[in-house]
């Protein structure tokens, strides 16, 4: 099995259960992101998982210990962790899972290799179900981005589409040479200003 990168999970604070974002890499030293990539190829080999893409997601409780908690099927550029995994290892997702397939080494004489730095994406959600009555449009988000130090901030949905409650509604992507914890910090603070309404 072929593990393409190891997030760390942001989560709001108790008593909610919202997932708020992703860093990579891992930003509080918890446990160690090879230890992780290789049980993570354990647990696909375990569960006879071939021939297509999925995300463990692991509980870690100390530096060693880290317990499967749930696998599924996932898209390697599912959402925004397409974009994110790019910005962090300067390699598409999508073209990488097909290089790793077919055997063919993926290359891009053009590209050069991310600063070691690191990388994040936060994520806004609907406070409650309704109609979405106003959405950011895009060059709004993108002088936002500029003005805030992110490198992406986008709408993930449009005026009067109908969400649920918790639906994420917009997501920023920042990295800082300090530490992911430190984008994802940066990423936060945009999505403080995005302003979608959902009655």
């Amino acid at each position: 099995p072929w593990v393409q990168g190891v997030l760390e999970q942001a989560w709001a604070p108790a008593p909610q259960t919202a997932l708020e974002g992703y860093l990579q890499p891992l930003g509080g030293g918890v446990a160690d992101a090879e230890h992780v990539r290789a049980l993570s190829a354990r647990a696909a080999v375990a569960l006879g998982f071939s021939d297509a893409s999925f995300a463990f997601e692991f509980r870690v409780s100390g530096q060693r210990d880290a317990r499967l908690i749930r696998a599924a099927a996932c898209p390697p550029c599912a959402e925004s962790l397409g974009r994110l995994f790019e910005l962090a290892t300067g390699l598409d997702p999508l073209r990488a899972a097909i290089a790793h397939l077919t055997g063919v080494p993926e290359s891009d004489p053009g590209h050069e290799p991310p600063p070691a730095e690191g990388f994040a994406v936060a994520y806004a959600a609907a406070p409650g179900p309704g109609t979405v009555r106003r959405a950011p449009a895009a060059p709004e988000l993108t002088a936002l981005a500029a003005e805030t130090g992110c490198r992406e901030i986008h709408a993930l949905v449009a005026n009067v589409e109908t969400v649920e409650a918790g639906r994420r509604v917009a997501c920023a992507l920042a990295a800082d040479p300090a530490g992911s914890r430190s984008a994802y910090a940066r990423a936060r603070a945009a999505l403080a200003q995005v302003r979608v309404e959902v009655e």
